[in-house]
This record gives structure tokens, sequence and C-alpha cells, in this order.
């Protein structure tokens, strides 16, 4: 898989947690530490809900084979969004 694609799918996932609303009020009602179950469990809700999306389906499927890989990718990300989200 080209590294291009894989860097839009990364960002549109981004996208999709920044705008979910459970993680919007997560952010608002939790510490960052109860937070991270909301955010790991919304990531999964992500992938498996666009595992059929004809751009990036496919790297949706890889990542939710390999927990490894969603957590070097979005682990880093977290900080940020919950400050986003905590201040929206």
């Amino acid at each position: 898989m080209e590294e291009n694609s894989q860097i839009q799918a990364i960002i549109n996932i981004s996208e999709k947690l920044l705008n979910s609303t459970k993680l919007q009020s997560g952010a608002k009602n939790n510490n960052k530490n109860d937070f991270t179950k909301l955010y790991n469990d919304e990531i999964t809700d992500i992938l498996t809900d666009n595992y059929n999306d004809t751009q990036f389906g496919a790297l949706y499927g890889q990542l939710l084979n390999h927990q490894t890989y969603i957590n070097e990718i979005f682990t880093p990300l977290i900080n940020n969004i919950y400050d986003i989200l905590e201040k929206r």
C-alpha cells in the first residue's frame, strides 16, 4: 500500500475522531486516563463502521487485524485530540 494513501487514511480517521460526539463529550467529562478507553473504543468503531470504504477499507481492515499498528499510530495523537476536544 502506498504511503500517501496510508497518510490520507490516518488523517481521515483523525478527522472522524475529532468529529465524534462521543469523544467530544468524553473529553469534557473525563480525565485523560478515562478518555483513553473511549478513544480506543472509538477508533475500533470507526474502523469497523468504515470497513467497506472504497478508498481506505483495505487499510482499515489491516489496522483492525493489527492492534499494534493502531497503538503505534494513534496513541501518540491522543493528547492532542483530548486537548482539542476539551477546549471545544
